[in-house]
């Protein structure tokens, strides 16, 4: 899967640059979010068809919470329960709407967890892409603040990609999509996936922790607290063709119409998509 191979690259440059740069006695972090996962990947419930052997590295050699629950099911309340270590009765903050300044939703106290790290633990705290829900802008990042040695809020540094995707990548899609409104869907050639938002996410964190590594100094001489936010497998699904299953239907109005999943249940060998189990 996609954010499989980025998750790898980017682990495996961390664990390398890490270990060569530890400036003090508190442990680097790198806090990773990804947008609309479900337990269907492994090393949760599974799935006979989703192969996802990074992740799989990452629990053999971490723990697993099996009875982890969302405070909500919607994205920025749940992003900021997770961030903040409140609920959203607590924090106000209820829509997908609240983003910047969103401390403007509640007058009880709130603590940010990079914000905690920042200035009560002396970390240097990065973050790139969707980290709350407004991925196209500053969630508690201070703008005014030229210095980011002496930056406020949460962030001393943080790299945004505005509108979720890269317009090359939206207008490629928008202009072939196979979806419907919100469901929009299409491949795109392989060639743009160096285009798309997460993998540049991905080199922007990358190229900062080289920088580091090479004895630079952009993080003012701390301890790290690296976070990236990866939106796929979220909507808009414009993907790189290979990471397509070769069951997908792009088209449901064909005649005769072709099941893209397994049909009869249980068939063996696969001839679609195994459906997981529905609703009687």
């Amino acid at each position: 899967m996609r954010t499989g191979r980025l998750l790898l690259s980017l682990l495996l440059t961390v664990g390398a640059a890490l270990t060569a740069i530890a400036q003090s006695d508190a442990p680097n972090i790198l806090f990773i979010v990804i947008d609309d996962l479900n337990d269907y990947m492994p090393p949760f419930d599974g799935h006979e068809q989703a192969v996802a052997p990074t992740l799989m590295g990452l629990a053999q050699q971490g723990t697993v919470f099996q009875n982890a629950f969302a405070s909500s099911p919607k994205c920025m309340p749940s992003r900021m329960a997770m961030l903040t270590g409140k609920v959203p009765e607590y924090t106000g903050v209820y829509r997908n709407m609240a983003c910047k300044p969103f401390r403007d939703y509640t007058d009880n106290e709130i603590f940010v967890l990079p914000e905690y790290l920042k200035d009560s633990a002396g970390y240097f705290t990065y973050g790139a892409g969707k980290i709350a829900h407004c991925y196209d802008s500053y969630p508690e990042y201070d703008t005014i603040t030229t210095d980011p040695c002496a930056k406020t809020l949460s962030w001393n540094k943080y790299i945004v990609f505005p509108g979720g995707e890269q317009p090359d990548v939206k207008a490629y899609g928008d202009s072939v999509t196979l979806g419907q409104g919100g469901l929009r869907w299409t491949p795109i050639p392989d060639t743009m996936e160096t285009k798309m938002w997460d993998y540049q996410a991905t080199d922007s964190l990358i190229a900062f922790i080289n920088a580091v590594g090479s004895g630079a100094d952009p993080a003012c001489g701390k301890p790290l607290m690296l976070t990236i936010g990866y939106k796929k497998p979220h909507q808009t699904l414009y993907i790189p063709e290979k990471y397509f299953s070769r069951y997908y239907q792009d088209s449901w109005t064909s005649y005769p119409y072709r099941k893209p999943y397994n049909f009869p249940e249980g068939s063996s060998p696969y001839n679609g998509i195994v459906m997981p189990p529905q609703p009687l």
